[in-house]
């Protein structure tokens, strides 16, 4: 009994840590806004849709594995800088019940009140939301391509931040395993366009975010030696392909509302990245902002940076997968924070 006392005083302790209470009075100086790939965070219970590595049943993965990845992952969330994100945008979560356990235990007292998850509930994995500040609406956009049938579901969705709409995708993309993902990626990648072209023809005004792992780097055209239009491009780049790509730029002054701005091609982030693969750095993990984010009115672009904490963190400076032996590490991916100053 004296051990599970201690051990709930131990919880309860490490959720209160770097937390505090979240009052909606004061419209803050600056929004901040997490994407985070969390490498597979599925709970303990049998659902019949996880991996086989992650599947209970199978006794390679347990509660306590998963209680270990939760610590892990609050950890990393509340020492993300002066205080916990706004909101966070995550891929790779198994269900909607991961983030209630999250948000109700181990971050709990950090103001999380609002929770937003794909669609797809037969998924081994989704991408969901969770958020200090309420959303207007959620909407759900799933690209098809009668060659591959459905891809990822993108999740919009319009946050209100004391008053001002922020609209975020969320957007988790095909990933590079197996002969020709690009066009997988592309569609994705058309699918978004679409649905962007359609909100400004409406709203010129509206504030746009761009997030999650598009599993394609920043400067992807470049890496590919320019040989076919990638579904990340260059602003300045001529190539077409069939599909509409994203074009973005690392110009913070750029007022073209159909070029998107991208923290990771200004020249303090070069050379850097969110993700470690074949010894070198990759930026598959991106925030990508609308011109409206860059104008000095209402949200404005204020500062990015990957999220390295001794927690995700190993003794290379490289992100540090979850080891269960050892219940130390927390993903493969490092979190990327996105800064917004809030002007009226």
């Amino acid at each position: 009994m004296k051990r599970i006392c201690l051990l709930f005083i131990t919880v309860i302790f490490i959720s209160c840590t770097r937390c505090t209470n979240f009052h909606d009075e004061k419209a803050p100086e600056y929004v901040s806004v997490m994407s985070f790939n969390t490498e597979n965070l599925c709970d303990g219970t049998h659902q019949g849709t996880e991996y086989a590595q992650f599947d209970p049943d199978s006794g390679s993965w347990t509660e306590k594995d998963y209680r270990a990845r939760l610590l892990q992952l609050s950890r990393t969330i509340k020492e993300a800088g002066e205080k916990v994100p706004d909101i966070i945008a995550f891929q790779e979560i198994e269900n909607q019940g991961v983030l209630k356990e999250l948000t109700k235990g181990y971050l709990s007292g950090c103001g999380y009140k609002y929770i937003v998850i794909s669609s797809n509930s037969d998924s081994a994995i989704q991408s969901g939301f969770i958020s200090r500040y309420p959303y207007d609406y959620v909407r759900y956009h799933t690209p098809y391509l009668s060659a591959y049938g459905n891809q990822r579901e993108i999740i919009e969705a319009a946050f209100n931040i004391h008053g001002h709409r922020l609209i975020i995708f969320n957007n988790h993309w095909k990933s590079k395993l197996g002969d020709e993902t690009e066009m997988q990626r592309l569609f994705s990648a058309d699918t978004l366009s679409a649905r962007i072209s359609a909100i400004m023809e409406q709203y010129p005004k509206a504030e746009i975010l761009l997030l999650g792992d598009f599993n394609e780097c920043a400067d992807e055209y470049i890496r590919t030696g320019k040989k076919a239009a990638t579904a990340i491009m260059p602003a300045d780049s001529q190539k077409k392909a069939i599909y509409q790509s994203i074009y973005i730029t690392g110009d913070a002054n750029n007022r073209d509302s159909r070029i998107f701005f991208s923290p990771w091609l200004t020249e303090q982030h070069t050379g850097t990245g969110s993700y470690f693969y074949r010894s070198s750095w990759e930026t598959i993990d991106n925030f990508f902002l609308n011109s409206n984010l860059t104008d000095n009115d209402g949200f404005c672009f204020r500062n990015f940076r990957t999220v390295q904490t001794q927690w995700n963190t190993n003794s290379d400076g490289y992100p540090m997968s979850f080891n269960k032996k050892t219940a130390t590490g927390c993903s493969d991916h490092f979190p990327i924070l996105l800064e917004l100053n809030l002007k009226d």
